[in-house]
């Protein structure tokens, strides 16, 4: 592409996206604006293989001229590489400058990252510590809920007992009158008196099947009826977290005395030696592999989740 009147100095360059075939981008490729002895310096280095090349060692005169030709090379070197210098220098000062020019702004995108973060931890953390206290709430409502009816479902069952002990022993006073009369040859008494045991055993049978309904019934009710607290929110949309395991003294324990309970341990537990130390990263690394199962002597492991980064829009 042919360079405007402001392209003295790049070139621009048209390429297209794989992802985006039918569209185009522009690319902004340096050019390097050299002098004619830099070029003449240059052709000079690449010619020195082919003159090298052409040697052929048969002879002093052959050999003291490949010598004098190898300070030469040596001496275009040091121009070359000195020209080298001149030129890229002054780029490297504008990286450096422009790095520098980008580097405050930057750092107060992770400053100003950081403090979101640890802001939506505490926030994550509260709604967490809410929503574990209604789940606690409400296992509390349904535990009371159903004693209250279990209470109330025995105390119906015992009043069914009660009411159908009093029909059974109706009906055992019919049999027994029944009995007397049947001895003597009262035909007619005898029916009344069997058909007044039958009821009163049925009314017996009736009450125990009543009462444990009226039991179960009292049961449902109670679980229909428990208060539930209405659920809380533990997130944040866009933001999220990743577990982070780590290792953290005992409350109380010092590196001292973690020191003392791990080599108190050593003779049981071999591989404690490793964390003699009290090495930091490798502590962490068995928090993180074995989380709450973690176990060296004066440690305890804690989840402490770190925010993941969020995607730019």
């Amino acid at each position: 592409m042919p360079l405007g009147p402001d392209d003295d100095k790049r070139e621009r360059i048209l390429t297209v996206d794989p992802a985006k075939p039918d569209s185009e981008s522009t690319a902004l490729v340096a050019r390097v604006v050299v002098g004619p002895d830099a070029l003449g310096l240059i052709r000079a280095g690449i010619s020195t293989l082919a003159v090298a090349q052409a040697y052929e060692f048969d002879s002093q005169e052959i050999a003291e001229s490949a010598a004098a030709e190898l300070r030469t090379i040596a001496a275009l070197r040091t121009r070359i590489e000195d020209m080298r210098g001149s030129i890229t220098a002054p780029a490297r000062l504008i990286i450096e400058n422009a790095r520098g020019m980008f580097k405050p702004a930057l750092e107060h995108l992770d400053r100003a990252e950081l403090f979101l973060k640890d802001g939506l931890k505490g926030w994550t953390k509260l709604l967490e510590d809410r929503a574990a206290l209604v789940r606690r709430q409400n296992e509390e409502n349904e535990r009371k809920a159903r004693a209250e009816a279990e209470a109330q479902a025995a105390a119906l069952r015992a009043a069914a007992e009660e009411r159908s002990k009093a029909e059974l022993a109706k009906a055992a006073a019919a049999q027994a009158a029944m009995e007397v009369a049947q001895a003597a040859g009262k035909k007619s008494e005898v029916a009344r008196l069997a058909a007044q045991a039958a009821s009163a055993t049925q009314r017996a049978e009736n009450a125990v099947a009543a009462g444990e309904a009226a039991a179960q019934d009292a049961v449902l009710e109670a679980g229909a009826a428990t208060v539930v607290m209405p659920t809380v929110a533990t997130k944040v949309a866009g933001f999220t977290t990743r577990e982070r395991w780590v290792a953290q003294f005992q409350t109380g324990i010092g590196a001292a005395q973690a020191i003392r309970l791990i080599a108190r341990e050593l003779q049981s537990r071999p591989e404690l030696v490793a964390y003699l130390s009290l090495d930091e990263s490798a502590l962490n690394k068995t928090a993180g592999a074995q989380k709450s199962a973690f176990n060296v002597p004066g440690f305890v492991a804690v989840n402490d989740p770190v925010a993941a980064r969020a995607r730019s829009k």
